[in-house]
């Protein structure tokens, strides 16, 4: 959850697009080869 936050804090300049990518990459290299068991829901909202 903390590494989470970090992220979020460090990427909240850029466009939303960008934002989508780079937590999605992050997701997939720390869920590596295990597969999926719970559902995550990231939303953006731009203001």
């Amino acid at each position: 959850m903390k590494q989470f936050k970090t992220l979020l804090l460090e990427i909240n300049s850029r466009s939303l697009k960008s934002q989508e990518k780079i937590i999605n990459e992050k997701f997939l290299d720390w869920k590596g080869s295990n597969s999926q068991t719970d559902d995550i829901v990231v939303i953006g909202v731009k203001i």
